[in-house]
C-alpha cells in the first residue's frame, strides 16, 4: 500500500477504500455509463429524425388535401346516382305524369285506365254469371282496381317530390371533380384506393412523428440522469475531500513514525465533468 502512494492512477481507489466510498463510486460509474448510452441513442434518433423531415413535410401536405376533401367510401356512386337523377328530372317528371294521366285521365289521355278496367271487370262478371266455371279463376283479379289506386297514389307522391336544383347539380359536379383530381394526382382508379392511401399515409406519418415523441422523452431522461449524476458526483467529491484530509493526517503520522524527515503528504481532489449532452 505504501508503494501505491507513488502511483497516481491508484490514488482514488485507495482513498475510496479508506473512506468506504467504493459502492458510491461504482454507482456513479454505472450511472455515467447509462448516461453515455442514452446520449448515443439520442444522437442516432436526432440524425434519423433529420433525414425524415422531408418525408414528414410531404405527408403532411398530402394529408392536408385529403383531409380537407373529407372522403367517404361509396360517396362517388351516390353522387353520380343523384346527379343522374337531377339531370334527368324533367324527363322523369314527364314520364311519371304521363303514367298518372293514363291511370286517371289528364291532358293527354282522356280515357283513364281505371275506367277501362271497370268496363273489363263488368264484362268479366257478366261472363261469370253465365259460365260458373270461370268465376273462380276471375276472383284473383278483384284486387287489380285497388292496386291501380295504390299505383296512382305512389306516382302522385313521387311527382310531387321531384325537383330540379341547378345549385345542387353544380355542387355535385364540383365534388366529383375534386375526387377525380385527387385520384389523378395519386395515379389511382377508385375512391376506395384513395381512402386506403390516405389511411396508409396517416399510419406512416404516425410512425415518423412518433420518433419525435421518443426523442423528446429521451431528452428529458438524459437531462434528468445528467442532473442526478452531477449531484451524486458533487456529493462524492465532497466526501472524498473530507476523507483526503483524514488520510493525509494518518499517512503523515505513520510516515513520521518511521523517522523519515521532510515527509509531506497532500491529496488534491479535482472535480470531474459528468457526461452530458453537448
Amino acid at each position: 500500500e505504501h508503494q501505491s502512494l507513488m502511483i497516481p492512477d491508484k490514488h482514488l481507489s485507495l482513498l475510496d477504500d479508506f473512506a468506504g466510498l467504493g459502492a458510491d463510486a461504482a454507482c456513479i460509474r454505472q450511472a455515467s455509463q447509462d448516461l453515455k448510452q442514452r446520449i448515443s441513442t439520442l444522437e442516432r434518433l436526432v440524425a434519423r429524425e433529420s433525414s425524415h423531415n422531408e418525408r414528414v413535410a410531404e405527408l403532411e401536405g398530402e394529408l392536408d388535401l385529403l383531409d380537407k376533401a373529407d372522403l367517404k367510401e361509396g360517396e362517388e356512386e351516390e353522387i353520380r346516382s343523384r346527379r343522374n337523377l337531377i339531370a334527368n328530372s324533367e324527363k322523369i317528371h314527364r314520364l311519371a305524369s304521363e303514367a298518372n294521366d293514363m291511370l286517371f285521365a289528364g291532358e293527354t289521355f282522356q280515357r283513364p285506365l281505371v275506367n277501362t278496367w271497370s268496363d273489363i271487370t263488368q264484362a268479366l262478371k257478366e261472363i261469370a254469371r253465365i259460365d260458373h266455371s270461370i268465376a273462380k279463376a276471375l276472383e284473383e283479379y278483384d284486387e287489380v282496381r285497388f292496386k291501380l289506386d295504390e299505383l296512382a297514389a305512389l306516382l302522385q307522391s313521387y311527382i310531387s317530390g321531384l325537383e330540379y336544383d341547378p345549385a345542387e347539380l353544380d355542387a355535385l359536379e364540383k365534388r366529383l371533380e375534386t375526387i377525380s383530381k385527387l385520384k389523378r394526382r395519386h395515379g389511382l382508379d377508385s375512391l376506395k384506393e384513395l381512402i386506403l392511401l390516405r389511411d396508409d399515409m396517416r399510419e406512416e406519418l404516425g410512425r415518423l412523428t412518433g420518433s419525435s415523441e421518443e426523442r423528446i422523452k429521451l431528452e428529458r431522461e438524459v437531462d434528468q440522469l445528467c442532473a442526478e449524476v452531477g449531484k451524486a458526483s458533487f456529493i462524492l467529491s465532497q466526501k472524498r475531500s473530507e476523507a483526503a484530509n483524514r488520510l493525509e493526517r494518518k499517512i503523515e503520522v505513520q510516515v513520521g513514525g518511521t523517522g523519515m524527515k521532510m515527509a509531506d503528504v497532500a491529496y488534491a481532489i479535482a472535480p470531474g465533468r459528468p457526461a452530458g449532452r453537448q
